[in-house]
């Protein structure tokens, strides 16, 4: 009996041991592949990681030539229908034909009809625009070869749907008495630069091109451009021709692929 009993254990053992090798040899290989999936993804999140470096890196470089406002002033929403406002020596007045629209600007004494204004830029799909915005947020006054330069931020009053993301910045040349309006979509463009390849006051400008809500890839083309002797914003090329810029295109409806970008700089 108890030798009977003895070869049953010797068979259970042995039975489970065999389970057990086939259970190792079977699960391995799955083991093995989840290991090298989740080296793959390391390797993954270390390049998207490195490639938003150099372009966080690219972006600070830039930084390094912006000019410092020697004045500014931030504001609020003003439901009166003439606004005054006063920044270093020049006084500003924003005349509404109604609560929502702005009828003319008044800069020292130069008063400048906003319906004869077209954007200097392409702000979306490629095309000049009319002043959109209302909403006076910020002034800047700088002072650049002896000529003060003042830029006015505007966004949307009130803020609703796709017109809260758009802003409008009006410069404005002083010794020339020339306005410029640049417009730009989910984008800040509220600083002034010295860059290397010229002598003059650059200012960078953004422009869109895609679906408004990311349907398809949306494209974001930021571009130089130069405040020429006459007071007015000229696009910036290089030797050959081709049109300093940086470019970013993002993927709202695909969120495993990555942001791209490209540019050409100085």
């Amino acid at each position: 009996m108890k030798k009977t009993l003895y070869i049953l254990i010797l068979i259970q053992i042995f039975s489970c041991s065999e389970i057990t090798k086939k259970r190792d040899a079977v699960n391995s290989p799955k083991e093995n592949q989840k290991v090298q999936n989740q080296n793959m993804n390391s390797e993954k999140v270390t390049e998207i990681s490195l490639k938003e470096k150099r372009f966080n890196e690219f972006l600070e470089s830039i930084k390094t030539f912006k000019i410092q406002p020697v004045d500014s002033l931030v504001t609020e929403y003003n439901i009166s229908q003439l606004e005054n406002y006063k920044i270093g020596n020049n006084n500003i007045q924003i005349f509404k034909k109604d609560s929502f629209n702005i009828n003319w600007i008044k800069i020292n004494s130069n008063k400048l009809l906003i319906k004869n204004l077209k954007t200097i830029n392409n702000p979306t799909d490629g095309d000049n625009e009319e002043m959109f915005c209302n909403s006076l947020q910020k002034v800047k006054l700088y002072n650049f070869n002896s000529n003060d330069v003042i830029l006015l931020e505007f966004t949307s009053y009130p803020s609703t749907g796709l017109g809260s993301s758009v802003t409008d910045y009006l410069i404005y040349d002083v010794k020339n008495n020339q306005l410029n309006l640049f417009e730009n979509f989910r984008r800040a463009d509220s600083d002034f630069y010295n860059f290397p390849f010229n002598k003059k006051l650059n200012y960078i400008s953004s422009d869109f091109t895609g679906d408004y809500h990311g349907a398809t890839p949306m494209h974001f083309i930021s571009k130089i451009y130069s405040l020429n002797d006459n007071g007015k914003f000229q696009l910036e090329k290089d030797s050959n021709g081709k049109e300093y810029f940086y470019e970013t295109v993002t993927y709202p409806n695909e969120l495993k692929k990555e942001f791209e970008y490209k540019w050409n700089w100085f």
